[in-house]
């Protein structure tokens, strides 16, 4: 058997093919992000993280909807066609058994396809409300896996509220290295805070908390 997982939301789509690799005779292939964004030429994190694990990694090209307009918005929306094209492409290549998606502007083309080629389809949505590629990527799904409720989905009989899968090495207790050790120990008078972001958003993140420091 085999399995297509796909998205821009990739620490839920790492923990699944991690809790998966233990099941044998099945196959895992990911279709993700080259790079991060437009512009930037740095390896996106699954292109690195997934072979080290084992998975199949398929880069594709695909462009996105940005709320900020730059010369690197019309090169993205130059880029949908081809991730169309490229995405059935690759599932008459790769012929999965079921399709995972975890939402973000690369999946919805695969998401379509894998409908059209009648390809069992499963979305997960991490937050509280759905993103746009999930919000579209609904008329296709045969499963829609929650990590919380969503009111407008509580009649829909396809909806599972599974929350969110959990990586490994976040479950795994590790002993602190030298540096924090020496970090946490340097000042025992001073409340140490502890943040944690995710992907994109982390700047935002660590700019609101640079401003609100002294109040917290």
């Amino acid at each position: 058997m085999k399995i297509l997982l796909t998205g821009t939301h990739f620490t839920p789509a790492q923990a699944l093919a991690e809790s998966l690799q233990s099941v044998q005779g099945l196959e895992l292939v990911y279709i993700g992000r080259k790079s991060t964004r437009e512009g930037d030429k740095t390896g996106s994190i699954e292109s690195h993280v997934l072979p080290a694990l084992g998975v199949k990694f398929v880069p594709m090209i695909s462009g996105r909807l940005s709320r900020n307009f730059s010369i690197w918005t019309l090169i993205s929306l130059l880029k949908l066609p081809i991730g169309f094209v490229q995405s059935f492409w690759f599932l008459m290549k790769e012929s999965p058994d079921v399709i995972v998606s975890f939402g973000g502007y690369l999946a919805f083309p695969i998401v379509f396809w894998g409908w059209w080629l009648s390809i069992p389809i499963v979305i997960h949505e991490q937050t509280l409300r759905l993103g746009l590629a999930n919000w579209l990527s609904l008329p296709f799904a045969t499963k829609i896996a929650l990590a919380f409720p969503i009111k407008s989905l509580n009649h829909d009989l396809r909806v599972e509220v599974t929350g969110n899968p959990i990586r490994q090495e976040i479950l795994t207790e590790v002993k602190a290295g030298k540096e924090l050790d020496e970090f946490v120990k340097h000042d025992t008078k001073t409340p140490l805070l502890l943040i944690l972001g995710g992907n994109q958003g982390s700047h935002f993140i660590n700019r609101l908390i640079g401003k609100n420091l002294t109040q917290l």
